[in-house]
């Protein structure tokens, strides 16, 4: 019998397996790639959501005309998150216009779910994506290289934060970089179809963002290098005769990249095949706009706010501290190990990378239009750069030591290195654009340099912590405009923009903070106020306040008037448990406080106004408050099952009324068609005028 394999030799058998290299490789890839980016979307900006409902509505109308949503144009963003929308609403049930957008209110997690639904296909896609650098990488630089690249991008801290935004630009970097991996695969093998697959790569990074527009360059350059470089090896001189074959040659490639390219731009955009003058006007504006016009919201780069453009240092910057203390010395690394290596094959893949990194950086440095996220394209090739280093490193340290081939030392090593690098981007779960590179002073630095919060982190954690307090969701909160809207989609109660709107709290983040509030001085002047309280609750990460909460603790608007115990039923969802009131003796012009406590017995189909009525048991006088629950922002359509609701009413008491003893009562109407919901006792009897009598109140003399 032979010996049994060790576990070093199973391993190199696994690794070895074609079944593994083909498929189990780049599951596991996809997998580490997946999961942080499908959990919990932290996603500031919505306006890509609402094109998508827009876009995918457009589409199953049959008004393809306005699938011309944007400029950009977005388009691959759109069928995604517009195919997740559509999922939901099947599973779900149909979000109205009017809740979706935020112009009523919408039943609490409603927009959160819908935001995870529409970031699920965004998220997969992306994830396919790296997935599939992996074989694309074995054949240009070697299996080693290609994993190691595959997981530093998967594990990519900036490249995540967007990737869990419904936003273009972390799409647009995955698709760009698989249009250059395939040219470069072409360029070794000859094969048409890794060159028909750069194109068809190209193109869907046309139609997501004008800066795409690097590929043409680009690819241009690269395919006429290599095509030179092939030609004229080894020979003496170059001449005008014999450089007529590689032109044509050089010419074709490009025509036929470019051809499939624009294919893909029309067939996958349907606005294209009726207006494709519009469309195209529409991007040439923009990619203008873009090239000679600051971005509408300054910048905060180098502590100061820049209303003029800050130079291409600030993508420089954005670079340095949004790699990772792993990859960033790696990047490095490889450019020095790089430089003997330029004329061999590994070389070759590497300084391409490079030459896609500085001369991207270049592009968008060039442009006055900057922000955070647009440099997203260069951070792919970065990471691949860095698995170079790694590698190279790992080879130079194995000739040091002289380790024999086999050994596991460098194996180790490597995963060590990768493990290093999970551990500093997964601690940031599920907010990871809140990662600095801890080799340039990580995040107490980078607030002096670049504009942090990018995607509103910890807004939706003051959402939380409001949304707990008791007595608190008929509160007032106001919310600077910039991070609002993450915010709006986890707070149950009110908000407002305006900070002289008497808000009850007062919710700052840092980005506003660094921005100096665009200039406002309200929020200016209030925030210097309030700094000199102690805030209800704070959000901190690395160190950093992000999220500040002032305010006042809501206190119970009825804290020791009578309380009855009600228990009657209106429609079949909804049951009044409980009323409570200030007192149940005032004078008139005294503010009567009435609180009911609702509980929802299931799904409410109807939108319900609430009426209070004081009427007096002689006849005659009565007072009143009609109102939809929680001042308007809890419709009885937004309940959900089981909720239990503390829904507050300030009747301010006719001063004209005359004294005597009072009868309330309390029901609901349709607000439609204002017919009143049947009411029914506890035991089920239907109640006269489908009222519910609470109690009597006595107005008595001052």
């Amino acid at each position: 019998m032979g010996e049994p394999r060790s576990n070093q030799g199973k391993a190199h058998e696994l690794w070895q397996a074609r079944w593994f290299q083909r498929w189990g490789l780049p599951a596991i890839i996809f997998l580490i790639a997946f999961l942080p980016r499908a959990d919990y979307p932290v996603s500031r900006p919505y306006l890509w959501a609402e094109r998508s409902y827009r876009f995918s509505n457009a589409i199953l109308n049959g008004d393809l005309a306005e699938t011309n949503q944007s400029s950009h144009p977005g388009v691959p963003v759109m069928w995604l998150s517009g195919l997740g929308i559509e999922i939901y609403e099947l599973l779900e049930g149909e979000i109205p216009y009017d809740q979706f957008f935020a112009l009523a209110p919408a039943r609490p997690g409603l927009l959160v779910a819908a935001t995870q639904a529409e970031l699920l296909p965004l998220a997969l896609a992306i994830s396919l994506g790296i997935a599939l650098t992996y074989p694309l990488l074995s054949r240009l630089a070697g299996r080693a290289i290609a994993l190691v690249a595959a997981l530093f991008l998967a594990l990519d801290p900036y490249h995540i934060t967007y990737s869990k935004v419904i936003h273009l630009d972390a799409l647009l970097a995955i698709f760009m970089i698989l249009s250059a991996l395939f040219l470069l695969n072409y360029l070794k093998s000859g094969r048409w179809p890794d060159l028909a697959f750069s194109g068809i790569f190209a193109g869907l990074s046309f139609l997501t963002k004008s800066p795409a527009i690097f590929l043409v360059p680009y690819s241009a350059l690269i395919v006429t290098i290599t095509i030179l470089t092939r030609t004229y090896s080894g020979r003496e001189a170059i001449t005008i005769h014999g450089l007529s074959k590689p032109i044509w040659q050089i010419i074709r490639i490009m025509l036929a990249w470019l051809g499939l390219a624009v294919l893909v731009f029309i067939l996958l955009y349907p606005a294209m095949w009726f207006e494709p003058q519009t469309v195209l006007q529409r991007i040439q504006s923009e990619v203008a706009l873009h090239t000679g016009t600051v971005h509408e919201n300054p910048v905060y780069f180098w502590g100061r706010v820049w209303e003029q453009d800050p130079g291409l240092l600030f993508y420089v910057a954005t670079i340095g501290w949004k790699t990772t203390a792993v990859t960033l010395p790696l990047i490095a690394a490889a450019v020095i190990f790089g430089i003997p290596y330029r004329k061999r094959e590994q070389g070759c893949v590497l300084w391409a990378l490079i030459t896609y990194i500085i001369f991207f950086t270049l592009q968008m440095g060039i442009g006055n239009w900057k922000q955070l996220a647009y440099i997203a394209p260069a951070f792919p090739a970065l990471s691949f750069v860095a698995a170079f280093g790694l590698v190279w490193t790992v080879d130079w340290l194995s000739q040091l030591r002289r380790w024999q081939p086999g050994q596991w030392q460098p194996l180790a090593l490597i995963g060590l290195v990768l493990l290093l690098q999970a551990v500093l981007v997964l601690h940031h779960h599920p907010y990871y654009g809140t990662h600095n590179n801890l080799l340039l002073g990580g995040s107490r630095t980078a607030k002096e340099v670049l504009p942090l919060q990018d995607q509103a982190e910890g807004m939706d954690l003051a959402a939380q912590f409001l949304n707990e307090l008791p007595h608190g969701q008929a509160k007032l909160a106001a919310v600077f405009w910039r991070n609002a809207k993450l915010f709006e989609r986890e707070f149950v109660g009110r908000t407002t923009r305006d900070q002289n709107s008497g808000a009850a709290y007062r919710i700052y983040d840092l980005n506003s903070v660094l921005r100096d509030f665009h200039g406002q001085e309200a929020w200016r002047d209030r925030w210097l106020e309030d700094q000199q309280n102690t805030p209800l609750f704070t959000a901190n990460f690395d160190g950093l306040t992000y999220v500040w909460v002032y305010g006042d603790l809501p206190s119970d608007p009825a804290p020791d008037g009578p309380k009855f115990e009600v228990n009657a039923h209106i429609g079949d969802q909804i049951t009044l448990r409980q009323a409570r009131l200030n007192k149940d003796e005032l004078a008139p012009g005294e503010p009567l406080v009435v609180v009911l406590t609702w509980e929802a017995n299931g799904l409410v189909n109807g939108n319900y106004t609430v009426f209070n009525h004081l009427i007096a048991t002689e006849g005659g006088a009565m007072d009143q408050q009609d109102n939809i629950p929680l001042f308007g922002s809890r419709p009885t359509y937004t309940w959900q099952e089981n909720e239990v609701l503390e829904d507050p009413y300030y009747l301010a008491v006719d001063e004209t009324l005359p004294l005597g003893e009072y009868q309330l009562s309390v029901g609901m109407y349709d607000s439609e068609t204002t017919a009143r919901i049947p009411a029914f006792d506890s035991e089920g009897n239907r109640l006269p005028e489908d009222r519910i009598i609470i109690g009597t109140v006595n107005l008595v003399a001052p």
